[in-house]
C-alpha cells in the first residue's frame, strides 16, 4: 500500500564490548521481534599483519590497519612464496626456489636475520603452515610424478611424515586436525 515504508539504518560500534540488538517489525497487521547478542572486538588488537612475497625476491610485512610497510626482508637468492607466521608472530616460514626446486625455509619475522632451510628434497615443497603451538609445520609437497601430498614436520627433531594426497594445509585452532584441499 502507499503507507508501506522501508527505513534502513546503520550503526558503528567503536567501543569493544557485548551489545544486544533488538529487532522489531510491526505493520499493524503482523508484529514480530527478535534479539541478537554480539561482541565487538578491538580491531587494532586483533589485526594480524599482511605479508607479501614474490618474484622480486623479498618478503614485505605490512600493517593491516594503516597499510604502512613495517619491514622488507630482502637478500633472497630467488623468488619467495607462500609466507606464514607462527601464532606468536616471532617466526615466519616461506617457500623459495633458490635451490632449483621449491623448499620451505624459516626466519625471524622482525628482522632480516638468519634463514634456516626446513625441507631439502627433489620434491617441490610449498604452502607451509605452522601448528598453533609452533612446534610443527605442515606443507604441500609435489612428487616427481606430479602428485601433491600433505607432509608434517616436527620442528624439534625434523621428523617428517606424509598424511596423504592434498594441497593447501591449514591447522585447526586446537592443532589436532589439518584441513586441506
Amino acid at each position: 500500500s502507499s503507507q508501506d515504508s522501508c527505513r534502513g539504518e546503520g550503526s558503528a560500534f567503536s567501543t569493544p564490548g557485548n551489545y544486544v540488538l533488538r529487532l522489531t517489525a510491526d505493520d499493524t497487521e503482523l508484529a514480530n521481534s527478535a534479539q541478537v547478542t554480539f561482541a565487538v572486538r578491538n580491531p587494532a588488537v586483533n589485526a594480524a599483519p599482511i605479508v607479501s612475497a614474490g618474484r622480486d625476491k623479498t618478503i614485505k610485512i605490512w600493517d593491516a590497519l594503516t597499510g604502512r610497510k613495517i619491514i622488507t626482508l630482502s637478500g633472497h637468492a630467488e623468488s619467495v612464496s607462500a609466507v606464514c607466521f607462527t601464532s606468536d608472530g616471532k617466526f615466519l616460514a616461506f617457500s623459495s626456489d633458490r635451490n632449483g626446486n621449491w623448499d620451505v625455509f624459516m626466519t625471524l619475522a622482525a628482522t632480516a636475520g638468519p634463514t634456516w632451510q626446513i625441507t631439502s628434497s627433489e620434491r617441490d615443497d610449498l604452502h607451509p603452515t605452522f601448528s598453533p603451538d609452533g612446534r610443527k609445520i605442515a606443507y604441500s609437497s609435489r612428487s616427481a610424478e606430479g602428485v601433491w601430498e600433505i607432509w608434517v614436520m616436527d620442528l624439534s627433531n625434523s621428523e617428517q611424515y606424509v598424511l596423504g594426497p592434498g594441497l593447501f594445509p591449514e591447522w585447526s585452532p586446537q592443532g589436532d586436525r589439518i584441513a586441506f584441499q
